[in-house]
């Protein structure tokens, strides 16, 4: 069953940050989240009009990351996201920087995707799997739209090395909120993001996670002393 009011908790908190949540981003992670998601996209496949689904798009990083490296070869890419105000923030981004490429944007809940089962090569996720409601039913979701063989990625946070560990805490639960109030006068919508990264588990519990929905060849990679971690798993291909 889907958490509503979990559910509904953090669309309002999304719904809240967009104006300033690129620059929280950058000045959270030092900028280093642009050097992550950078490395992430490499790990895209490329191949000749793939059809890429990118789950908790925000304001279109990833999406828009792909579609110029990959422009050749003609993707199609759905950005889907809880939010239609960051859908929005999304769309005046797309038309703002003249980006090209064939985009469709799509509001609505990870547990619950409106796509066919079979549809899409590559499905990814950035910093977005810790929000889902209910996370087994978002990666039984992706699971079912994937095309058999088709690829799951996700860039998430995980937990970081024992010789930063309390430091790192220190940041997280004490810095990122106060900077979020100063920046975004959003104390709170940042408290809970700080909340949620400390609470997520661990890369190999993801790992976990993946291969209970299915995934085939679960493999991650941890990055920056464990703080992220890329995780990518395969369906099976019938």
């Amino acid at each position: 069953m889907i958490n509503t009011e979990k559910s509904e908790k953090i669309k309002n908190i999304f719904d809240s940050i967009p104006s300033r949540y690129d620059l929280m981003n950058d000045l959270m992670s030092l900028g280093i989240h642009r050097q992550w998601k950078h490395y992430f996209v490499q790990k895209i496949p490329q191949q000749p009009h793939l059809t890429l689904l990118d789950l908790a798009s925000g304001t279109g990083d990833i999406a828009y990351a792909y579609s110029k490296k990959a422009h050749d070869l003609m993707p199609t890419i759905t950005l889907y996201d809880q939010s239609d105000v960051m859908l929005k923030k999304s769309k005046d981004r797309y038309i703002d920087n003249n980006i090209k490429g064939k985009f469709d944007w799509v509001q609505g809940s990870s547990e619950k995707l409106p796509f066919a089962n079979n549809t899409f090569d590559v499905c990814t996720v950035a910093f977005g799997l810790r929000n889902f409601s209910d996370q087994p039913k978002s990666l039984a979701e992706i699971y079912r739209v994937l095309k058999p063989g088709g690829q799951f990625l996700c860039l998430e946070f995980s937990q970081p090395s024992p010789d930063i560990h309390h430091l790192y805490r220190v940041y997280l639960l004490e810095f990122i909120p106060r900077l979020g109030k100063f920046i975004t006068e959003n104390k709170e919508a940042y408290t809970y993001l700080a909340e949620s990264i400390r609470d997520f588990p661990d890369a190999p519990a993801v790992q976990s996670m993946l291969q209970q929905a299915k995934f085939k060849s679960v493999v991650y990679e941890s990055l920056t002393k464990g703080i992220v971690a890329i995780h990518k798993g395969w369906k099976k291909n019938d």
